[in-house]
This record gives structure tokens, sequence and C-alpha cells, in this order.
């Protein structure tokens, strides 16, 4: 067996030390709702709160032989924890490990619609007061060379899909953008397809680096103006931009990069979801530590830093070259005196988080 010497043992210990100091210890929750059958490691759970605070949590059964056909929704009171309303709806059948595209809710907040565009593709939508099935589809909307398909936009009268369409030819590039819009109560009816430009159809992203002139890998629009976020892996920022792309506010993030960020309704709180890969002795990554920090938006004040599950999920596709990967998605709101947080966990759990507005509970740490 190995043993370590003094001054291995001393960067061990100064390695486990500065990590305490960056990221946050294991908080506890303000409840725990442990989900019946669900097993995140295989299907990871999606979780999305509605304008009146209800919480929405979806996850893919495991059946036999490590495969799934079910789709399991619940509905959660976050503040009782009970449950509201749960309905399992037919997919075409995968091996696990699974990942999804997309759980989101429309701008009104009638429906849900739930998404898996890789091949087997899938759609569904959701009545949310009721958790009944609206309609779905299992066509094949987009190719498999189509890259970066997501819904785009959707609403009680369009659920919008996107994709990028890359050239066949080296070096790949985008030569255009594939929209298509379908009506949320009959998934099988086109309401309008369209092919753009990258020039005339550019994304938030390209718009806000170009006004910025900042190297952002992610942004959120805002009335006036915009929230920008770097990924530099070990490390990346977060800026707020006026409506003409000038940087108003800042906070560098030195032990991380932000990879994801989620805002509450009326944009005033916003949580950013930051990892640091881990690396072996062979400079392979082996995982990620990964936090979500909950800051208000106007200042960039941080009013907390939440532990997060280190989980990747990877999927192997049909195609050696076709993996797909996702981890875990925090969902955040905001009462007239709280923020709610809820946190998909490793353990198949999702942790909520209640931080009062009306206490000095909120200040940052």
């Amino acid at each position: 067996m190995k043993t370590l010497t003094h001054s291995c043992l001393a960067c061990v210990l100064f390695s486990l030390t500065l990590a305490a100091v960056m990221w946050p210890e294991e908080l506890p929750a303000s409840k725990v709702l442990r989900l019946k059958e669900a097993e995140f490691r295989q299907s990871l759970g999606q979780v999305l709160f509605s304008q009146d605070g209800s919480l929405y949590v979806a996850y893919r059964l495991r059946e036999r032989n490590q495969r799934s056909a079910i789709l399991r929704v619940m509905k959660f009171d976050p503040v009782t924890g009970e449950t509201k309303a749960t309905a399992d709806f037919p997919l075409p059948q995968v091996r696990l490990p699974r990942a999804s595209t997309n759980f989101i809710l429309s701008s009104d907040s009638s429906l849900l619609a739930y998404a898996e565009l890789h091949s087997p593709q899938v759609l569904l939508t959701i009545d949310a007061a009721t958790l009944k099935p609206i309609s779905s589809s299992r066509a094949a909307l987009f190719s498999k060379y189509d890259l970066a398909v997501q819904i785009k936009d959707f609403s009680s009268q369009a659920l919008v899909l996107s994709a990028e369409r890359p050239t066949r030819r080296r070096p790949i590039t985008i030569e255009s953008v594939h929209e298509v819009a379908l009506n949320p109560q009959n998934l099988s009816q086109v309401i309008s397809e369209k092919k753009l430009s990258v020039a005339d159809s550019p994304s938030e992203l390209q718009t806000w680096m170009k006004m910025s002139r900042e190297d952002l890998s992610l942004v959120v629009p805002l009335e006036d103006g915009a929230l920008g976020f770097t990924d530099l892996k070990t490390r990346g920022g977060i800026t707020l931009f006026d409506s003409a792309g000038k940087g108003l506010a800042s906070l560098p993030l030195r032990d991380c990069g932000v990879t994801k960020a989620a805002v509450t309704p009326d944009r005033e709180f916003a949580l950013a979801v930051c990892e640091r890969p881990v690396r072996n002795e062979q400079h392979h990554q082996t995982g990620c530590l990964r936090k979500a920090i909950l800051f208000a938006v106007n200042t960039l004040r941080v009013l907390r830093n939440l532990p997060m599950s280190g989980l990747t999920l990877k999927e192997q596709g049909s195609d050696a070259e076709d993996p797909w990967s996702e981890s875990p998605s925090p969902a955040i709101w905001r009462g007239k005196d709280e923020i709610l947080v809820a946190i998909p966990d490793s353990s198949s759990t999702i942790k909520l988080y209640t931080f009062s507005l009306t206490t000095d509970k909120t200040s940052g740490e």
C-alpha cells in the first residue's frame, strides 16, 4: 500500500482546507421531498415553480432490464411538502440512463411541456392544474445532424422548437436556424415552419456578446438589460448589463465558472450554478464541484451559497459519437416575504430551501 510523503500530505490538507473555504458546507434544507420510485442517477429529476409557488417535478421510472417507458410528473405544495397531484405518461421505451431536453411552463402557467429531443424524440403537453395529458408527439422533427435542439418559446397558443443546422463539410459552421411552431393542444399540427439565416436569427447570447464585447457563456435577458455569465472552468463571473451592453456591476468568481442560471419572474433575484472540474494526477477530469449562488440582480449581492450534487448523468446514444449529458438544474421562486429554492439531489430527493426577505437571514456568507 502506498503512503503519502509529508509534502504530498501537506498538499492534500491544503486542498481540502481551500475547498472548505471556497465551497459551502452542507446546509440543512427547510424540507426534503422523497419521491416514489425515483432514481436520479438514471433519470435526473427536473424541477420548476409555477407563478403561485407550486413545485413540479418530472422524471422517468426504471422498469425491468434497465429500461423505461413511463414519465412521472408530480405537483407539490412547497410550504407543506404535500403532494397535490401525480400522473404517469407513456413514453418511447429507452435504455437508461436517459437525459431530458426541456421541462418548462407556458408563459401563462396553464400548460407544462416535457421534451426529449434526441432519438427517440418525444414531446408532451400537460394541463398544469390537473396534470391531465393534453397532447403528445413522437415525430422526429429534426435530423440527427441538427444541433442545440430545444424549446425556444412556449405559450398556450404555440410551442416553438428550434435547432441549428450545421454545414456538412469542414470547417463545421452553422448555416441556418430551423424553427417549428406546434399547436400545444395538438402537437401533430404544425402552425409554421421556417428556415432562418444565422444573421437574421441571432441567439440572445450572440446578441449580448456583440453588444458587450464580452466572451459570455450564458445570458439572461432583463427588462432593461441582461445578466451575463462567464465560464472559464476554474473561474468565471457575473455581470449586469444595461440595454446598450454597458457593464453596470460585476461579481468575479475566482473558483468556478457559471454553467446555468435561473431568475425569479420579477427579475429581482437569481441563481447561478457554478462548477469547478476535479482532475486526477494525469489531469483528466474525474468529476466536478458544484454550488448554487443566490444573489440580488440589481446589486449582484450574494445572499447564499448552496451546496449541489456533483452528479452528471451521461447517456450514450445509438451512435458512438452521440453522447448526451445532464446535470441538476435548480428552480427559484419569490413569494411575498420569502425566496424558495428547489435543488435535485443525487440521492433522488428534492431539497427545498426557504429564505426570509423580512429578516437578516439572507445576509451574505
